[in-house]
Order: structure tokens, then C-alpha cells, then sequence
């Protein structure tokens, strides 16, 4: 059983940020360490904004998923690492809502194709409805694209390559609706399918 929630004790933000390291440093040699981590961790900038909002999944007490979510601000978002996003803050401008960003989007390898993602998705999403985001953007490894289009996101441009995550980078965006009700029919399957299995 997976129980998925918003990391808000120490305890809670280490176990995020011991994740991140496990998966994008340990496993996947991805993330260039150089100054961005303490103790095995994976800590950077948008950690620090009042706004950061991290979601940890937990089985058993062990954490098996991570995400982050940013609002824009002044300081920007992840994705102004490696994108120019003022045409999706002028598209923005005039929508409702707020423009977020998902990321740092980490799972555990054993926890893999076990539905720790779409719990984990699902939390980001109710946590990204409740802060009035109107718009979501990403900046994603362009090899997990598919993943991201099932739930109503497309690709902005083309792939860049990133010495800094040593990977190619892809910049994803989606009005929040959508992808909303991709939550909601989600919710509705997990309903219909415990109501057919009591």
C-alpha cells in the first residue's frame, strides 16, 4: 500500500531529497553533484522559495516517489534552466490560474510499473488545483515523454542536451484542465474498482 502526501517534516524533506539522490545520481549517473548536494542529497534553489511544495510517497515507512511543485515567480521556474518560457507566461497572462512547474520527479526502482507513479501524479495534481494553477509546465529526460502525453501534456520544441543532468531535456506544458480530469477519471476507476472488490 501506497500512502502519498506533501513532505513537510525534516524527516519528510530528507527522505525527498535522499530519493532524488538514489535515482538521478546512484542509478541513473544523470545529475552532475558538483556543489547541488549535502550528505546524498539533491537540493537546489527552488527548494528554498516559500512556494517549493514537495509530495513524497511512502511504503512502509520507506519513501518510493518524489515530486516538487513551484509557482512562478520573480525567481522563475526549473524549467528556466534550460528553457525561455515568456511565451508560455504571455499565453498565461491571460488564462485563470497561475503557472506551476512540476519536477524533480523521482521513482524508486523497485516501485517502478507498480502504480507509485499515478498515486504520486494524482497528489501533485490535487496540490496544483488547490494553489489555483491554471498552466503546468515541465522540464522532463525526453525519454519519459510518453508517460507525460497519456496524461494531456505536449512537447514544446525540441529536446536540448544538458551537461548538467547529462541528458536530453524536453520542456512539456498543458493547460491544467486537462489534465485535472485525467486525475478525476483516475479517482473514478480507483472508486469503481473498490466498490466492485468489497
Amino acid at each position: 500500500m501506497i500512502s502519498v502526501r506533501k513532505a513537510v517534516t525534516e524527516l519528510e524533506l530528507n527522505d525527498v531529497f535522499n530519493l532524488r539522490y538514489l535515482v538521478f545520481c546512484e542509478e541513473k549517473g544523470r545529475i552532475n553533484v558538483s556543489g547541488d548536494y549535502f550528505k546524498n542529497m539533491i537540493i537546489d534553489q527552488y527548494d528554498t522559495y516559500e512556494s517549493s511544495i514537495n509530495i513524497v510517497a511512502y511504503s512502509k515507512g520507506n519513501p518510493v516517489g518524489v515530486a516538487r511543485i513551484n509557482i512562478d515567480s520573480e525567481a522563475g521556474l526549473p524549467p528556466d534552466s534550460y528553457f525561455d518560457l515568456n511565451s508560455i507566461r504571455k499565453e498565461n497572462s491571460v488564462c485563470d490560474g497561475l503557472l506551476g512547474s512540476v519536477s524533480m520527479l523521482a521513482i524508486a526502482p523497485a516501485w517502478r510499473n507498480r502504480g507509485t507513479l499515478v498515486s504520486l501524479f494524482v497528489e501533485t495534481c490535487r496540490e496544483l488545483k488547490k494553489l489555483g494553477v491554471g498552466t503546468i509546465v515541465g522540464s522532463i529526460s525526453d525519454d519519459t515523454y510518453s508517460i507525460y502525453r497519456r496524461m494531456g501534456f505536449v512537447r514544446v520544441g525540441d529536446p536540448v542536451w544538458s551537461r548538467s543532468v547529462n541528458d536530453s531535456v524536453s520542456l512539456i506544458k498543458s493547460a491544467a484542465e486537462p489534465v485535472y480530469g485525467w486525475v478525476n477519471r483516475i479517482d473514478s476507476s480507483r472508486e469503481a474498482n473498490r466498490i466492485l472488490t468489497q
